[in-house]
């Protein structure tokens, strides 16, 4: 735990700096949100070499080809998204990680947008590490770091002296903020009993199954929130279509109007969306939006409605 997704992964990328040798290659995306990015791009100036694996545009999914093209033998750290917080893609990590398997590459994910609308299965997707942001799922503003243990063990992380060695305490500078870990647990005990007031002795069975509860509920919300939104004139959808692997955040632009007219718009009556790059700033710049404002961002959440849903398309549609 820490205090926040970036200043962890910052954390991780010096500790893995350690184990890289001038030349040694970083892979990342320009999908990711930029505190996937940044971490990575700063260890240029110890000699790394890091390139970027492109976007299909207009779907705004990953260039797999070009994936393949990039990775090589001197391909050390794989960082990836787990879901785009700009435009909703799900990139196929599964098959990202069979290539970081191929040439012995480290995987990180970064789940923050992932996490609050898909269940995940470390175990099963197989990376090295993973982070998410506990308030992206109603708890605190605590960044979360997962770790296989054999990876953990292998990071020469910067701490006080006094702090443990063990894993996962290396990865923390000094003392835990204890407040917000119990914090989080309670978030994920909210989600749990989602279904049940009484999520049991099985967690896990308890957290699969309101996660399948919320993933479906908001993927319906959203299924009539994307085909409002292209019915209307002038508006315009970015990322991946309705029916794709998809979170329930979609990104639009309207003909005539800026995005921050299109959010204060909404905002007027009572509709509460976000309008810029949301630190995804090479999405948007490969879109070609950042001089014009970038992009309306709307997204779906477990207290969503569909009366809210109609109640913004009638909205967009007013401003058109």
């Amino acid at each position: 735990f820490g205090a926040n997704m970036t200043t962890l992964n910052y954390s991780l990328a010096r500790a893995l700096a350690r184990q890289l040798r001038p030349g040694d290659e970083i892979l990342i995306t320009d999908l990711d949100h930029e505190a996937n990015r940044d971490p990575w791009l700063d260890l240029r100036e110890q000699g790394a070499v890091v390139r970027s694996v492109a976007m299909n545009l207009p779907e705004c999914t990953l260039d797999m080809d070009d994936f393949r093209a990039k990775i090589n033998r001197r391909t050390r750290i794989i960082a990836v998204s787990g879901a785009s917080n700009c435009v909703g893609t799900i990139p196929d990590l599964a098959a990202i990680k069979e290539l970081a398997d191929e040439v012995d590459a480290i995987m990180v994910v970064d789940a923050v947008h992932l996490v609050p609308h898909r269940l995940i299965d470390v175990h099963a997707l197989g990376c090295d590490f993973l982070l998410c942001s506990a308030y992206k799922f109603f708890g605190p503003h605590a960044g979360v770091l997962y770790g296989r243990r054999q990876s953990f063990e292998r990071l020469q992380t910067y701490k006080v002296r006094p702090q443990s060695a063990e894993v996962p305490n290396r990865i923390e500078t000094g003392t835990a903020n204890f407040e917000a870990i119990a914090s989080t647990a309670a978030a994920v005990d909210f989600i749990a009993g989602a279904q049940s007031p009484d999520a049991g002795p099985d967690l896990r069975r308890a957290i699969t199954t309101s996660m399948a509860a919320i993933t479906e509920y908001e993927d319906r919300l959203n299924l009539v929130l994307m085909r409002g939104l292209e019915a209307i004139s002038g508006v315009r959808l970015y990322g991946p279509d309705a029916g794709a692997k998809r979170t329930p955040t979609v990104a639009f632009t309207m003909e005539g109007h800026s995005p921050r007219e299109i959010a204060s718009h909404l905002g007027e009556k009572g509709i509460f969306v976000w309008d810029g790059d949301f630190y995804a700033t090479t999405v948007v710049e490969r879109l070609g939006l950042a001089p014009t404002g970038g992009v309306v961002r709307v997204g779906q959440a477990p207290y969503s409605t569909e009366e809210e849903v109609n109640r913004l398309l009638e909205a967009v549609e007013d401003l058109r």
